[in-house]
């Protein structure tokens, strides 16, 4: 995703991407492969989803970007939870008629559930303020690299809550990964002292 959102931000907001970021940002999804390793061997075209994933969370992001410059961030959280909700509930309503378990809403969840709905909303709403306030205040193509950082959380998380101790090839993946957005974040910082 980082790498799109790079790419985008050059094609769609016209941002001035220098060698060393790209470099940065390249050199960050090689760790994210690393970590990754995705195999369409293994998973055949499913292994291609997160691909349209990933173009999709990079299209929200420039989005964002683009109308973060001029429109209120909370008519934007708005906008995407209205929107949001639409596009889900129409999901929703077409994995109930088809049948899919997994796609049937009901409102007989317990309350602890209910809790944990309103909880993962809270921290949704949250992150995208977060998100909108970071691209109204600098370029997209510098903020890519930190996406990286997903993953890191990620791998974090698999040990504090399954135990899962990442191997050899990880640690070298993420530490790729934090290198990257630590020498964007060096090097701005060297740009912006200039």
């Amino acid at each position: 995703e980082p790498l799109i959102l790079t790419l985008l931000s050059v094609v769609f907001l016209r941002e001035k991407v220098g060698w060393r970021r790209v470099s940065a940002v390249l050199f960050g999804f090689l760790g994210a492969l690393i970590v990754i390793q995705p195999s369409y061997s293994l998973f055949g075209p499913v292994s291609l989803l997160p691909l349209g994933t990933a173009t999709l969370f990079a299209s929200y992001l420039i989005l964002n970007r683009a109308a973060g410059t001029r429109d209120n961030a909370m008519v934007m959280q708005v906008t995407a939870g209205v929107g949001g909700a639409l596009v889900l509930s129409v999901a929703v309503a077409a994995g109930s008629a088809a049948g899919i378990e997994n796609m049937r809403f009901s409102f007989g969840y317990s309350p602890a559930i209910w809790a944990l709905m309103l909880l993962m909303g809270a921290f949704g709403v949250i992150g995208h303020h977060l998100i909108l306030l970071g691209f109204r205040k600098a370029p997209a193509s510098l903020l890519a690299p930190f996406q990286y950082l997903e993953i890191v959380s990620a791998a974090t998380a698999g040990f504090l809550l399954f135990g899962d101790f990442p191997g050899p090839s990880k640690w070298i993946g993420i530490g790729m990964i934090v290198a990257a957005g630590l020498y964007v974040f060096w090097r701005e910082r060297k740009v912006a002292e200039a």
